[in-house]
């Protein structure tokens, strides 16, 4: 890879506005020579491009997370604040709401889990 880094699929969520309206936007996810923690960004399939935080776009930092579109302008992530967001088998525990263009630090929790939880 040009960065020097073997990144591995991680996976995508694509996301769906319901019948009859395109398929334009996805989170890609890849991670470090398949490891468990994994980077996600926003890809646009028409500009066959991945969309620039500057322009708005979606962009976790590696972690291991799991995400999914809520609609168009909103991300539901778990997993992204570190080992105290996870629970004791390595899960995330907490849902947070993030909106397009705000930094990720200024999500909102939309639900928490206990640290025992999913053994």
């Amino acid at each position: 890879a040009e960065s020097g880094v073997s990144w591995v699929w991680g996976g995508s969520t694509l996301l769906d506005e319901g019948p009859g309206v395109r398929k334009d936007r996805v989170m890609v996810s890849l991670s470090r020579g398949g490891a468990d923690a994994k980077v996600s960004r926003e890809f646009d399939l028409d500009a066959k491009e991945f969309v620039a935080v500057m322009d708005g776009g979606f962009e976790l930092p590696e972690a291991k997370s799991q995400l999914s579109y809520k609609d168009r302008d909103t991300l539901l992530v778990g997993g992204v604040f570190g080992e105290g967001e996870m629970t004791d088998s390595g899960y995330p525990r907490s849902v947070w709401e993030w909106r397009r263009g705000t930094p990720l630090a200024e999500a909102t929790k939309v639900y928490e889990g206990e640290q025992s939880d999913v053994s």
